[in-house]
């Protein structure tokens, strides 16, 4: 009985907490978007910053008002940060070209219909599908080795090769985000350099607002593609897209 008390104690108190937290961010999520409505747009910022690190909230549309606010105040590379920060939860054209055309006029590196940008494009707006359709050839293509096989029937290469594009297709979706990441640089110098070393050779020289595609990591350093060479960045150069 003592137990069960007990249980019932904890359980009661973790839901106090559960909802004078929620009541909490909602306080300061009406605050932020007071602020915002009143133009006190520093104020705003500095609330949706602080909402975003802390609590669980409509993200999206506070990255939408953060890009906002620092277009407004001509902070044109933490503008785009946000866009892609949007863009990454919630991926759009419309979004997309705003980011390419506000990167073109400040001369910002690294944006437009690269391959890569237009494939990761294509694989966040369409996931659902992507795995749908390879689910179902590998369930039709499975079916089909399946019953071949038991009455002794040569199985066609073709079935052979769908199945695994399939299964690859699942693997690639899956697994992409964890793989390839973008950053956008913050300093007014970042430097590229050939291998994971402050000593090794420089082979770019990049400007604030200009984004990176990142494939790994190693230690302070992040492994960057460009144009299919892999080259290295210090971590701390720029901000990383989708960061928890």
């Amino acid at each position: 009985m003592q137990n069960l008390k007990y249980i019932f104690i904890c359980l009661s108190f973790t839901l106090f907490v559960q909802i004078t937290d929620s009541q909490g961010q909602s306080h300061f999520a009406q605050k932020a978007d007071s602020l915002f409505s009143e133009k006190k747009y520093q104020e705003a910022a500095n609330l949706y910053t602080d909402l975003i690190k802390k609590h669980d909230i409509n993200k999206g549309l506070a990255y939408l008002k953060l890009a906002y606010i620092h277009e407004n105040q001509g902070e044109f590379s933490l503008a785009i940060y946000y866009l892609n920060e949007y863009h990454k939860l919630h991926p759009d054209e419309k979004v997309f070209d705003k980011i390419n055309q506000m990167a073109a006029e400040n001369g910002f590196q690294g944006y437009g219909q690269s391959d890569l940008n237009f494939f990761s494009l294509i694989v966040q707006k369409n996931t659902v599908w992507v795995l749908l359709i390879a689910t179902l050839i590998i369930t039709y293509s499975f079916v089909i080795l399946f019953l071949k096989r038991n009455k002794n029937i040569t199985i066609p290469r073709a079935h052979k090769v769908s199945l695994t594009l399939g299964i690859l297709a699942v693997l690639l979706v899956i697994n992409f985000p964890k793989v390839y990441k973008t950053g956008i640089i913050h300093k007014k110098e970042a430097f590229v350099r050939e291998m994971p070393a402050a000593a090794a050779g420089v082979v770019e020289t990049l400007t604030e607002g200009s984004k990176v595609n990142i494939i790994g990591k190693k230690d302070i350093w992040l492994k960057l593609w460009e144009d299919g060479k892999i080259r290295y960045i210090k971590e701390n150069d720029l901000w990383i897209i989708g960061q928890e």
